[in-house]
């Protein structure tokens, strides 16, 4: 009888540490174990080395906004060094100067070998110094102008990631990439720093989750920042973020997932800063079953592609994919035993009241 007990407190204790979470209690990047999860008031996480993770047993409802955005660049002033945006949980930073020279986007890790930060081009000595390129991610970042006179190569912008680096996997799951610093000439000049790569976040939820209309999941690229009075390059703009909801119930998507790269910065000398590419996005029941208002793009599909995981407009949705994860597979195995035990000792009691 004690080794029963035993085995039924050890099944069900680890599902009962969790408590319901509300946005107080999402407080930065890094991972939440919660029974249930209510976003009832608008939740902003600024920037963090972590993207955030969160952990359901239950039920998600999204009553609120979600802002992990990436900041924007800044004007740097003549002769001066400054840092570039920050990025938003667990997303690269923006290119900055530093000791007088223009850097790409500072990156966290994990990295995506095809996907990249922003470039910079270092101490042309022109007539004027071209644009920073945006970060990409889910689509590539754009190259920054040549301003008249620049150099023949302006910077270009990051790259996109290739589906096999990127398959929405928590050992690569990553915020965006920041866009590139503008260029210089000499002496340093006026230029823009690159804006700071949109956030990541991920709902590992097992009940469903619901996006409630009028509300905005929003993980975009900072701007590049602008070069106003010299003749300096703009920053270029940080990639859009990336939003990952899995559930083994139903995702009702009544609201906006927004996931727009930063705008590239602009430049009096016309080397404008590159925009930043979009983010990448996936909805994924276990269940095939993602329901709501809010519109699609692209088209709702059952097979995972990156044409499907990629934002290619402000209001996205959804891919599917049609397996489940371990963490469910372990959680629907513990209720499983949880239940199995419970009936045993049923049983167990009954034959020890009859005798």
């Amino acid at each position: 009888m004690k080794l029963f007990i035993l085995c039924l407190s050890l099944s069900i204790t680890p599902l009962l540490q969790a408590a319901d979470c509300h946005t107080t209690d999402i407080i930065s990047g890094g991972t939440f174990n919660c029974d249930n999860l209510y976003v009832d008031t608008v939740l902003t996480i600024g920037t963090d080395p972590q993207p955030i993770i969160i952990n359901v047993v239950g039920e998600t409802i999204i009553s609120a906004n979600i802002m992990i955005n990436g900041a924007n660049g800044l004007t740097i002033a003549n002769n001066a060094d400054s840092p570039g945006g920050v990025g938003g949980p667990g997303a690269g930073l923006g290119g900055e100067r530093n000791f007088g020279n223009p850097t790409d986007g500072i990156n966290v890790v994990p990295l995506p070998p095809s996907a990249s930060d922003g470039n910079a081009i270092v101490n042309v000595n022109g007539v004027c110094g071209n644009g920073g390129g945006g970060g990409g991610f889910g689509t590539a970042g754009v190259q920054g102008a040549l301003c008249p006179g620049g150099s023949a190569v302006p910077a270009v912008g990051g790259s996109s990631v290739a589906p096999a680096e990127f398959d929405f996997t928590l050992a690569l799951f990553r915020g965006g990439f920041g866009g590139g610093c503008g260029d210089e000439r000499s002496p340093r000049d006026e230029v823009g720093s690159g804006g700071g790569g949109g956030g990541g976040i991920h709902i590992n939820a097992g009940g469903n989750i619901t996006i409630n209309s009028g509300v905005t999941i929003s993980a975009r690229g900072g701007n590049g920042g602008q070069a106003l009075l010299d003749a300096g390059g703009g920053g270029g703009g940080g990639s859009g973020g990336a939003v990952w909801l899995k559930t083994i119930g139903v995702i009702t998507n009544s609201g906006t997932i927004d996931l727009r790269g930063g705008d590239g910065g602009i430049a009096v000398s016309l080397g404008h800063g590159g925009a930043g590419g979009d983010g990448s996005y996936m909805l994924e029941s276990s269940t095939g079953t993602i329901t709501g208002t809010g519109l699609r793009s692209p088209t709702l599909t059952t097979t995972p592609s990156i044409a499907a995981q990629n934002m290619t407009s402000s209001i996205s949705c959804a891919s599917v994919k049609m397996k489940n994860s371990d963490n469910f597979a372990q959680m629907t195995l513990g209720f499983a035993l949880a239940a199995l035990i419970a009936s045993m000792l049923k049983i167990l009691l009954r034959s020890r009241l009859k005798t």
